[in-house]
């Protein structure tokens, strides 16, 4: 028993390692990428460490310094209203990567739902589910987002 449970294991810390070998063999773009979402969830972790060190939240005006470029005290510069472009954009991060996040689960949920009622069933829900499936991958994304936002606006 002892042994079993020793060969799961390994076999998977063997699926972890191979997956990360693989991934990170593929050449220069898959790391780059990589890092870069790496720094934008650490950012987005520790935005309000950040802006304590930059010294201005991102709701803070500066108003002596309205539309200013890069400086030493705005190192993004300011926007129109003299807030702090860094500190904006790392709160901003939070709330894309917390979007982006839930929308994926959230899809994820609704889906698997659907695929098993759908497959339970069966019948002519099976084909109704799966032709408006067809449908929603045949319509570009940037078309179907278009002709959504055109409806509801």
């Amino acid at each position: 028993m002892a042994e079993l449970a020793k060969k799961k294991t390994s076999r998977k810390k063997s699926g972890v390692s191979r997956f990360f070998r693989v991934f990170f063999s593929r050449g220069i773009t898959t790391k780059l990428c990589f890092g870069i979402l790496v720094a934008l969830v650490l950012c987005a972790l520790f935005a309000p460490l950040i802006c304590k060190l930059i010294g201005y939240g991102p709701y803070e005006q500066d108003l002596f310094n309205m539309l200013r470029g890069p400086s030493k005290e705005h190192l993004l510069g300011t926007d129109n209203i003299g807030r702090d472009t860094l500190a904006r954009l790392v709160y901003g991060a939070r709330v894309s990567l917390l979007t982006g996040i839930l929308s994926s689960v959230w899809a994820a949920i609704v889906g698997t739902f659907i695929g098993l009622a759908a497959g339970y069933i069966g019948g002519w829900t099976n084909t109704v589910v799966m032709r408006i499936t067809d449908a929603f991958i045949a319509i570009p994304p940037i078309i179907f987002t278009m002709v959504l936002s055109s409806m509801v606006i």
